[in-house]
């Protein structure tokens, strides 16, 4: 069984991104629909996927490994719905 888990990537000041977790949900349209609630972003981006665009929701359901691991300082980097094995769930931490 798996969950799908919520990321906002963004800018750190080591010029690396990072990964925030957001949420955890049992069903991928849940996890999208909670994203797409969230109010408009306003600051620069520098987005870490390149399926993300607005007409995406900056959206990308993959791995966190298979995207750009140098977001810029300050910068939105978009989010990432990642499918992870409920055993693994703690791994995150």
């Amino acid at each position: 069984m798996s969950v799908y888990c919520l990321f906002c990537a963004d800018g750190e000041g080591d010029g690396g991104t990072v990964f925030s977790l957001m949420g955890v949900y049992s069903d991928l349209d849940l996890a999208i629909d909670h994203t797409l609630r969230r109010e408009p972003i306003s600051k620069p981006m520098d987005l870490v996927h390149k399926n993300m665009s607005e007409y995406t929701g900056y959206i990308a359901i993959t791995k966190r490994s298979e995207c750009n691991k140098e977001c810029r300082y300050s910068k939105f980097g978009g989010y990432v719905i990642e499918e992870v094995a409920m055993n693994k769930i703690l791994d995150l931490y």
